[in-house]
């Protein structure tokens, strides 16, 4: 929905899909949010938000956004991203254009995202294996508790290390197929063995697998 504001925040103009109703759309023009939200019975902090973001875009000539939340009768949520975006001319005021997008489907998205890597953290924390993951880099990025209790090493010294630093026999040649495997998603050996120090400088022998 598109509305467009006079420098006091009041409607001067607001598109079908902004309002529906013919009526409401004849009689919000003059009138500001707080009496738009007082004319539909909703929350006065709605006008309340508007109104800091309309001041803050003036105040700043710079776009600004806020995200509402509405819930209806029946608990579903809508997510509404408004935005304030002011237009001056020679530093002068001349309106501001309010978008509202829905982004409810993106933020769902987003729910379920956090939920398969909830359930994936999961996952890796309760398997046998050491897990880790290393960056282009080869820096450690996450290690499970697996990793952490087989080398002793803790979590805050493993983060960001190279993964360099604990091999201990074949270093070169695993590098160089971690790097080949960043590259091509295959391995270029057949035989996928590296052997690590722990803390208590006990070597240890694993066989390995890679994902990208």
């Amino acid at each position: 929905d598109i509305a467009i504001f006079n420098d006091k925040h009041q409607y001067v103009f607001v598109n079908s899909i902004g309002v529906k109703s013919t009526e409401l759309s004849k009689w919000i023009i003059g009138k500001d949010d707080f009496e738009y939200v007082s004319y539909r019975n909703r929350p006065i902090t709605i006008a309340e938000r508007r109104r800091a973001a309309f001041d803050k875009a003036k105040l700043t000539q710079k776009s600004v956004e806020i995200e509402e939340i509405t819930i209806n009768d029946k608990n579903v949520s809508t997510h509404i991203l408004r935005k304030f975006y002011p237009i001056y001319d020679n530093g002068e005021f001349l309106s501001m254009i309010g978008y509202g997008i829905d982004i409810t489907s993106i933020r769902e998205s987003e729910k379920e995202v956090i939920v398969m890597d909830a359930l994936f953290s999961t996952l890796i924390e309760n398997t046998n294996e050491l897990v880790i993951t290393v960056d282009a880099a080869l820096r450690i990025q996450f290690a499970n508790t697996k990793w952490i209790k087989n080398t002793g090493f803790s979590y805050y010294t493993t983060l960001q290390s190279s993964i360099s630093n604990f091999i201990s026999v074949n270093e070169t040649k695993f590098i160089e197929t971690l790097n080949y495997f960043f590259e091509h998603e295959q391995y270029n050996t057949n035989k996928r063995e590296v052997v690590i120090n722990s803390f208590d400088n006990n070597k240890i022998t694993l066989k390995y697998d890679l994902t990208k």
